[in-house]
């Protein structure tokens, strides 16, 4: 196996001494054929403790791969708060405009409460007026999550907005979180 190839295999398998061994002869921000980096898939398995040593080695955490994911979304998409903190700690300005919206999504689909939770209470809008796509409240009601609806409720998230006619409450998985969003 190359070295670069180990690299990675390191990166994506939690081998924290490994990679500190193995940086020492490879490019930090080496992609492999998806354009990932090494950091992109600690972040995507939830290495925080390899996330934190390359950020600390100055790798770059907002190149995106062929499927137009960064860190960030990587993490947001498995639930790993640990790597989103660290990498939110690094650059606050990661969910503007449309990554915002993506990683809020990406961060409910994963049914993470505390990421969740996180992402609001570090300025990540729960509603978009120009995108034309689900809301936040809207993928949390279809997914049947009632406390992360009851979280975007509770923090100001508009149950009113209608995509093709229909609010959250409509598409609801949920009795239960039908009601309470008629309510």
């Amino acid at each position: 196996m190359c070295i670069k190839c180990k690299f990675m295999f390191a990166c994506s398998n939690g081998m924290f001494d490994m990679v500190k061994k193995l940086l020492q002869h490879v490019d930090i921000n080496h992609k492999n054929r998806n354009n990932q980096t090494g950091m992109m898939l600690a972040s995507y398995k939830g290495y925080s403790d390899i996330v934190e040593f390359l950020l600390e080695k100055k790798g770059d955490f907002t190149s995106t791969d062929n499927s137009n994911n960064n860190t960030m979304t990587l993490a947001c998409r498995n639930g790993h708060l640990q790597c989103v903190k660290l990498l939110y700690r690094y650059n606050s300005k990661f969910w503007s405009d449309r990554n915002g919206h993506r990683t809020m999504l990406l961060a409910i689909k994963s049914g993470n409460f505390k990421l969740v939770k996180f992402l609001i209470q570090n300025g990540v809008p729960l509603d978009y007026s120009f995108i034309k796509s689900e809301t936040p409240l809207m993928v949390a009601s279809k997914l049947g999550n009632f406390s992360i609806v009851n979280l975007l409720v509770r923090k100001g998230a508009d149950r009113n907005v209608k995509l093709r006619g229909k609010t959250a409450a409509d598409i609801s998985s949920s009795i239960d979180i039908r009601t309470y969003l008629n309510n």
